[in-house]
């Protein structure tokens, strides 16, 4: 989705989901993203599935993009049996899409009296995010809405960095490859400001790449969350954060 409104500058891009078989056992469903965009010419479909790939280098100069995010998606959906399809031609837009099978829910018969655990009450933590993606910044902040959580979000490490002059911060999440000013230079200048408490701040780098780890580590980051951000790991992290600063 990130993708066809990244490349749709005219049109529509239409989403669907729906059943294609269904068994006592088991449903299939369909999933597909169509876009009316500038499309990809066959000879480069299979290689857009590559990790850190872009179809031409024109588009790179343009739209911009790290060439990792349908490699992740190809890669996610290996875990599932599926895989991804793509019907597409220059100037004619494309159609990505992919189909999973689901084992049906069995009733037990019987519903256990469980009472939930209590989650933290996390409400009072003020929390800054430096994110130039337009998909994940807006899941960011409906999920710290919902956690009742004081959210500021910027678009790149400059902005954060101009944040951080003009407040506190309980933590910062900080992508590290965004335009202006990356989350690696962004990190560098907020650990020299003249402000102690400021400077310590608990940060947590947005990380694509399993390689990225080391180098996190080496340039003063707390902790790193993978993309594309799962909620539950994002819950954790915040959990973290209310306790090294409580």
């Amino acid at each position: 989705m990130g993708n066809a409104i990244k490349f749709t500058e005219k049109g529509c891009i239409t989403v669907k989901v729906s059943v294609t078989d269904r068994t006592e056992e088991s449903i299939n469903v369909l999933f597909s993203v169509t876009d009316t965009g500038i499309g990809i010419h066959q000879d480069n479909q299979e290689k857009i599935f590559e990790l850190f790939a872009q179809a031409e280098s024109r588009i790179v100069h343009k739209y911009g993009g790290t060439g990792l995010g349908l490699a992740i998606v190809k890669k996610i959906l290996g875990f599932f049996d599926s895989s991804i399809q793509l019907e597409s031609d220059t100037g004619k837009g494309a159609r990505f899409f992919f189909t999973i099978s689901f084992a049906t829910a069995v009733a037990s018969g019987k519903i256990k009296n469980n009472i939930p655990a209590k989650e933290p009450d996390l409400s009072h933590l003020k929390i800054l995010i430096a994110e130039d993606n337009d998909i994940t910044r807006l899941v960011l902040r409906k999920q710290l809405e919902k956690m009742r959580i004081q959210a500021v979000i910027v678009e790149n490490g400059q902005m954060a960095y101009e944040a951080c002059l003009k407040e506190s911060f309980h933590a910062i999440f900080m992508d590290l490859h965004m335009p202006v000013m990356d989350g690696y230079e962004a990190i560098k200048q907020i650990r020299k400001l003249a402000d102690t408490a400021k400077a310590n701040t608990y940060m947590i780098a947005f990380t694509a790449s399993v390689t990225e780890q080391k180098k996190i580590e080496q340039h003063g980051f707390n902790n790193f969350l993978y993309k594309p951000i799962n909620i539950n790991e994002l819950q954790d992290k915040l959990e973290i954060i209310n306790l090294h600063n409580s």
